[in-house]
């Protein structure tokens, strides 16, 4: 998880660029300054499911990581973004105190980044809203919101302040504030990964009118002459799985939905549909909405932000490198963003959270609890886990479920196979299959694929009864 802190009363430059937080874990991002809860649980189960490859095999992704950070590294000179926009790179990374600063040679197109969900949407949305003001002054883009309902959305008041799935006034209101800024000759930047959702069920009648309010949007730029330039981020799927299970899947308002993730992973054609996201069996849910945007929306012209090819100028930040890859003539920004602002973690939890909200379900669906007391009981039991270890006498005696290794093999391939469809040159890279069976193995090894056995556990009277007075 990432946010950013202005940095004033600091002494010093911090900055924790650990990027396996967000490979490793799913992420809860607030801008209330700082705000972080760890990812990692409290158990570490191993399972013997080995991939590791030879110690020469180790040398060459050490190799291949060199070379990929020096072919996508951003030169002084030319800070171009590798999608080959044409724009002038040095004329968008001039200093200006004007809002509407710009040069002649820019080509001012509409940025939307789609997501998909559990991609680090939340770490760049607030990247941006905690320094639109500053990218404001220093380029000629403009941040102008993102769609949600959560407490941390935040929208600059003089810039963007309507819903645009819901109603039309809303589409009407963000069209207009985008053509005003493209006119003015900026390049305006809109995040909601939302929007990856109205793709996926764009053909259902139901949803139709809401992918409709998204294409009239794209439509009204487009006939005002200007670019569309769509952007979505890729994380590798054996990492996306658990992260989205824990959060959408889980967690959901369906009771039927909240299903363990190795029976989803099973049955996770017909908990999609629960979901309204169609299936990953077959493609990774940025595949899916790469085509989508070229059969619904005809754009082809589309950023793929690869999160697993960092460079060191990124420093673990999603944002640094989203802003990067895909906004050419940002360099005075992020050197600015970098003086200005540091990435830190916030307070974390040493517990899993996701085994509490297991644990806090099942009862719920025995009991008839409310979704909202089940959240509330997760978080009550999560500081108290203690008391859970010492009923089981050690954390290593508290019952799991895995994936078998049949599951853990049809993961793998799944993943690998994915990223060769998406990413083919990347993918036929020196040592980036290598480097994907390594970090599969560590989320083996670091028990991502396993979770609490709910139904052996709660057969202890002591559990049940501190489950239902945590509620």
């Amino acid at each position: 998880m990432r946010e950013y802190k202005a940095r004033g009363a600091l002494s010093g430059r911090i900055y924790i660029a650990l990027f396996t937080i967000f490979l490793f874990g799913s992420f809860n991002v607030f801008i209330v300054r700082k705000g972080i809860s760890s990812a990692n649980g409290p158990h570490q189960i191993k399972k013997g499911y080995k991939t590791s490859p030879t110690a020469d095999a180790a040398q060459q992704i050490t190799s291949a990581k060199e070379s990929k950070a020096q072919e996508s590294s951003v030169s002084e000179e030319a800070d171009v973004a590798p999608t080959g926009d044409g724009f002038d790179a040095t004329a968008a990374d001039t200093s200006s105190s004007s809002a509407n600063a710009n040069t002649s040679n820019t080509k001012p197109t509409f940025f939307i980044h789609f997501g998909p969900k559990k991609t680090g949407s939340s770490t760049i949305q607030y990247g941006f809203t905690s320094s639109y003001k500053l990218l404001q002054s220093s380029t000629s883009y403009r941040y102008v919101g993102r769609t949600g309902g959560g407490p941390n959305d935040f929208f600059p008041s003089d810039i963007y302040d309507a819903e645009i799935t819901e109603t039309r006034k809303g589409i009407k209101e963000l069209s207009t504030t985008l053509l005003l800024h493209l006119r003015e000759g900026n390049s305006p930047f809109y995040s909601s990964e939302r929007l990856s959702t109205l793709l996926y069920n764009a053909d259902d009648k139901k949803e139709r009118f809401r992918f409709e309010n998204l294409e009239s949007l794209i439509d009204s730029v487009r006939q005002d002459g200007f670019r569309v330039k769509p952007v979505v981020v890729y994380r590798r799927l054996f990492s996306w799985v658990p992260s989205y299970h824990a959060q959408r899947v889980f967690r959901h308002k369906n009771p039927e939905c909240r299903v363990s993730m190795i029976r989803w992973f099973d049955l996770h054609d017909e908990i999609w549909e629960c979901n309204n996201s169609g299936t990953f069996i077959d493609q990774h849910p940025t595949q899916k909405l790469v085509d989508r945007l070229n059969s619904h929306l005809k754009l082809d012209d589309i950023a793929i932000v690869n999160l697993h090819r960092m460079t060191p100028d990124d420093e673990g930040d999603i944002f640094r490198q989203v802003v990067r890859e895909v906004l050419p003539g940002s360099k005075l920004f992020l050197k600015k963003f970098g003086q200005e602002y540091s990435l830190e973690p916030s307070n974390t939890s040493s517990s899993k959270i996701t085994d509490f909200h297991h644990l806090a379900t099942a009862v719920a669906l025995t009991d008839g609890f409310s979704h909202d007391n089940a959240k509330k009981a997760a978080q009550k039991m999560s500081k108290n886990y203690d008391k859970i270890v010492k009923m089981f006498g050690g954390e290593d005696n508290i019952p799991t479920l895995c994936f078998s290794d049949d599951q853990l093999t049809k993961l793998l391939e799944m993943s690998l196979k994915f990223e060769k469809e998406l990413l083919p040159e990347w993918f036929a890279m020196d040592g980036t299959e290598i480097d994907h069976r390594n970090a599969f193995q560590e989320h083996v090894d670091g028990g991502k694929f396993c979770e609490w056995d709910v139904e052996k556990m709660l057969q202890k009277k002591e559990l049940q009864d501190f489950v239902k007075n945590s509620f």
